[in-house]
């Protein structure tokens, strides 16, 4: 029975903690979405909650193709050898113009 309420009060622990997550976009000053609400301009600071195991944006710049993204949750590298389950500090993106889009459809026909 104690086990229960050990375990019970460190998963409501959990609950409510939050990490960050940076995302950079090349080029940069592109804007972020994230659930249809606007996070910032990139590099821009997304908050997420410890217990998601996922999180989903989009990153949008005129002239350049939005792009959908999704973090997953994973193990991390620890100190001492160690596994942590955690999201990565940073993510860098690169956007492709639509002119390049364009390019690599005439190419792509010609083969």
């Amino acid at each position: 029975m104690i086990r229960i309420l050990i375990i019970s009060c460190c998963l409501l622990s959990l609950y409510g903690c939050k990490t960050s997550v940076v995302i950079h976009s090349e080029p940069g000053k592109a804007v972020v979405y994230s659930e249809g609400k606007k996070i910032g301009v990139t590099p821009c600071k997304l908050d997420v909650e410890f217990w998601r195991e996922y999180i989903t944006f989009s990153i949008e710049k005129k002239g350049y193709i939005t792009q959908d993204h999704f973090i997953v949750r994973r193990f991390l590298d620890g100190t001492g050898g160690f596994f942590t389950l955690g999201w990565p500090e940073d993510v860098h993106y690169r956007l492709m113009s639509k002119e390049e889009q364009d390019r690599r459809r005439r190419w792509l026909k010609m083969e």
